[in-house]
């Protein structure tokens, strides 16, 4: 019986060996280009989320050029972009099918997720450094190195690219604004003021100068930041993590500030969230109409600030994101998700502070800031990456 199974074994082995040897010798170049087929589970080096609320869609962006599309029913696709690199931006056209990413190498890229495939591309010039999609278009906005703005447009039928003719040059704001010219700064935030249909668009520089201009009508409606605003007494207000004692802040003056991060805080874009280098977060009030007559000085002393530890040296504002609260029928009542801000050497970890906004106050913003938790399982993740 030993023997025979010795026999049978042999004689497996020596045709395993023979078809081993036939399949070498019919070995083609194009066999060994091996692909990956299927993928299950977030990839890893993630470095960017994008989401589609109304189709139900996560986009995880990672640094070796792979994207990682998850919906509900255990629905996964995995898109391998053609350039191994990095991206910077990734976002959806919302319930449209398709999705935007930009590499570092300024590549912009419309993914159809339908097909799971590259529908088409566009090598950018530039040095591309703040991005965003035109909600229920196919427009998207570019900001760059130099502090211009440009508008491309994705053609579905060619498919295409398209950079349309409306360019907005740093220059060209300068007497308007009122500031001095942000040439050679670069853009470092566009986003679409909500309920705005892209009428609306708020720049944000590096140097802390943010305009919100009227794409339809060419003007300014708000300029805030800059290097020469000096804050009202009793205006700019922080608040500690540790105590969470409002305190009133009479000598804060508001010099040149890098912007590192930056999101609406409201429904309707009537705030804006800022985060900067130096760990402070404000909060400015934005106007939602085109009336520029007054808004301008009553808006921009209209600030409040988010200081999340009262140590000297905190590490930047990485992230900001704001999520509306179901629960309130007020536009601006929400859950601000912050990473960084917190002093330098502390665990690093997302946190989660509730934000309601009383404008019973004529002269400033008023707001009801708790600090709900901290997000301690989150470094696992390698947050420093993470856009959200």
């Amino acid at each position: 019986m030993i023997a025979a199974k010795r026999l049978m074994q042999k004689a497996v082995n020596r045709r395993h060996h023979h078809q081993q040897h036939v399949q070498r010798d019919n070995l083609k170049p194009e066999d060994l280009d091996l692909r990956i087929a299927v993928h299950y589970g977030i990839p890893s080096t993630a470095s960017l989320l994008a989401f589609d609320p109304i189709q139900g869609l996560l986009a995880v962006g990672t640094l070796d050029g792979r994207i990682k599309v998850i919906g509900g029913d255990g629905i996964e696709g995995l898109l391998i972009s053609p350039k191994k690199s990095p991206f910077k931006n990734i976002e959806f056209f919302q319930n449209q099918g398709f999705l935007v990413t930009i590499t570092n190498e300024n590549d912009i890229q419309v993914w159809n997720l339908e097909s799971r495939c590259l529908a088409c591309s566009l090598q950018w010039e530039s040095n591309i450094t703040a991005f965003s999609v035109i909600g229920g278009s196919y427009l998207m906005f570019i900001g760059d190195e130099c502090g211009t703005m440009y508008v491309v447009k994705y053609d579905n039928e060619g498919p295409k690219l398209l950079q349309l003719p409306y360019c907005l040059p740093a220059s060209s704001l300068k007497e308007a604004a009122g500031y001095p010219s942000p040439d050679h700064q670069p853009i470092v935030g566009i986003l679409p003021q909500p309920c705005s249909s892209g009428n609306r668009v708020l720049i944000a520089y590096q140097n802390g100068l943010m305009i919100l201009w009227d794409v339809s009508e060419s003007q300014i409606l708000f300029v805030g930041g800059g290097n020469d605003l000096q804050l009202k007494d009793g205006i700019v207000k922080t608040i500690s993590k540790v105590d969470n004692d409002i305190k009133e802040n009479t000598s804060y003056h508001l010099v040149e500030k890098e912007i590192s991060a930056l999101c609406w805080a409201s429904s309707s874009g009537s705030i804006l969230a800022v985060g900067y280098i130096d760990g402070d977060i404000l909060f400015w009030k934005i106007p939602t109409s085109s009336n520029t007559e007054t808004q301008r000085n009553e808006f921009s002393s209209n600030i409040v600030r988010l200081q999340l530890s009262t140590a000297e040296k905190r590490l930047p504002v990485i992230v900001l994101h704001w999520s509306q609260s179901h629960r309130s029928s007020n536009d601006c009542d929400g859950q601000l998700f912050i990473y960084g801000g917190d002093e330098i050497g502390s665990d690093e970890v997302l946190m989660v502070s509730y934000l309601s906004h009383d404008y019973s106050m004529s002269s400033s913003v008023g707001l009801e800031m708790t600090l709900l938790f901290d997000l301690f399982s989150l470094p696992l993740f390698h947050l420093p990456a993470f856009a959200i």
